[in-house]
């Protein structure tokens, strides 16, 4: 938990360096709050689609858009943070900021950008050569 409250408080810092150990536990528990959250959500939701088939669709269809609310609001909140420790985590592996952009527009024109960015992720620190 040290690790993903840490990530809020540096959430802008694009200089550092962040190990593998911070980056994997910040992110393990965002993803498993952001999960909790959706899982929330879509329950709610599956609760509003049959109550309007019920007729009873006002109170829990709000109860659905709100905790979608939710989640859109940790997902915004996140974005940055998220961004500024992937960054600090490739300066870590030895990679500069501008690999992390290569990796989203591969990622978005073809999807191998996404895999690539996940391995150089869970590259290892590079100790001697390394000026961050």
């Amino acid at each position: 938990m040290k690790y993903f409250v840490d990530m809020y408080k540096r959430y802008v810092d694009f200089s550092g360096r962040s190990t593998r150990t911070e980056f994997w536990c910040a992110y393990g528990i965002y993803l498993a709050i952001y999960a909790v959250l959706y899982i929330i959500a879509a329950v709610a939701g599956g609760v509003s689609m049959t109550a309007i088939t019920t007729g009873q669709a006002a109170a829990t269809s709000i109860i659905g858009v709100i905790l979608m609310g939710v989640l859109l609001i940790f997902a915004l909140a996140s974005f940055i943070p998220l961004l500024a420790i992937q960054i600090r985590r490739l300066r870590d592996a030895g990679y500069q900021w501008w690999v992390f952009l290569l990796c989203y527009v591969g990622s978005c024109l073809c999807g191998i950008g996404a895999i690539v960015l996940l391995i150089l992720l869970c590259m290892p620190t590079k100790e001697p050569e390394n000026q961050y």
